[in-house]
């Protein structure tokens, strides 16, 4: 079994993420436009007018069912892609933002969160996802008081953004937010980018247009909650969120990050903004976490990722052990995860 340690860094020259295409999901479709694209709204004489109840609507809220969903709406929008373009999309790696954020912040993991990952090798491209068995071991039904935690962030989407830009929405549709129940509907950015010597394809979820005077991604939002700072065990608590957070929207070139602040029984109390340029200096006294450890780190992850063969028939596997700081990767048995629609598009060029 061969391995690599987590405490190696390869310092990184990056490019700026841009977003080459985008796509929406409805009831689990997927379609090559923006009808899911939303737009931020909410000023602050709202949360001052009256509190805002963020767990209205949960008795009436089902939690979507998670299900292994491989790289499968990333590979069909991308084959659409490249069927309108007719050229192959040039990048080594093509996954998701959610797991290079996870490899990127994970020497400064405070919960040891196990990271397990399946690679395949297909027409050019490394494909990473996470394993779904391995990630769901472990896991608990949420109980009452954590499934409020979870509800709250959805409903805090629901209730800050539009369908439209403020201009164009109706009075209906601006008050009527605050009685919209999640439904679970996303809309997801592809961007290219380039960390170090590799080339990555990346899709993740967008919140919003937070900035409609700005073009392609910079335009883009990231919502987050958290509960009220009230201690420095609170602030603290805050940090590290923020460290995902910035992972997150450093990826895909998302420049701006809105904090909604909960109390104790779940109200909205405030809210704050952020540019995702600006966080790591939040860390910068306490070293909570790096931002810059943390490129150089995901840049020699992904130099490492590299160097498995360039094999089509075989599955590898990557799995991070934080307690002897290692990541140990073996071939497994198994099948290819990729989606046979793209695989059968690839042949057909």
């Amino acid at each position: 079994m061969a391995s690599f340690s987590t405490t190696e860094r390869l310092a990184a020259k990056l490019k700026k993420p841009k977003e080459i295409y985008n796509y929406s999901i409805t009831d689990g479709k997927v379609s090559m436009d923006q009808s899911q694209l939303k737009y931020y709204y909410l000023p602050e004489e709202t949360i001052l007018k009256a509190p805002i109840d963020l767990t209205k609507g949960i008795e009436n809220w089902t939690q979507p069912n998670e299900h292994d969903t491989h790289l499968d709406t990333l590979l069909e929008s991308l084959s659409q892609h490249e069927r309108e373009t007719g050229a192959k999309v040039d990048a080594e790696i093509i996954t998701w933002r959610g797991i290079l954020t996870k490899i990127m912040t994970h020497p400064y993991d405070q919960y040891n969160e196990s990271i397990v990952l399946n690679i395949v090798y297909f027409d050019g491209h490394f494909f990473v996802e996470e394993d779904w068995l391995s990630k769901q071991q472990g896991k608990k039904e949420p109980d009452e008081q954590m499934k409020k935690h979870i509800y709250s962030g959805y409903k805090f989407e629901s209730v800050a953004l539009l369908d439209k830009p403020w201009c164009e929405s109706s009075r209906e549709a601006i008050d009527s937010r605050f009685d919209h129940i999640p439904n679970g509907d996303q809309f997801v950015s592809v961007v290219r980018t380039q960390i170090g010597d590799s080339k990555v394809l990346i899709g993740g979820e967008v919140d919003c247009v937070f900035d409609p005077c700005a073009k392609g991604n910079s335009r883009y939002g990231e919502l987050k909650t958290t509960r009220e700072v009230h201690n420095a065990k609170d602030g603290e608590n805050l940090e590290r969120k923020m460290n995902r957070a910035w992972a997150q929207s450093f990826l895909l070139g998302v420049k701006h990050i809105v904090y909604g602040y909960r109390t104790g029984d779940h109200k909205l109390a405030a809210v704050d903004y952020f540019k995702t340029e600006d966080l790591p200096m939040y860390a910068g006294t306490s070293s909570t976490w790096s931002g810059t450890d943390e490129i150089n780190f995901l840049n020699y992850a992904l130099n490492q990722l590299k160097e498995l063969p360039k094999e089509e028939d075989k599955l590898w596997r990557l799995v991070f052990d934080s307690a002897n700081k290692k990541v140990n990767i073996s071939e497994v048995e198994g099948q290819s995860f990729l989606l046979k629609e793209f695989v059968d598009w690839r042949k057909s060029m």
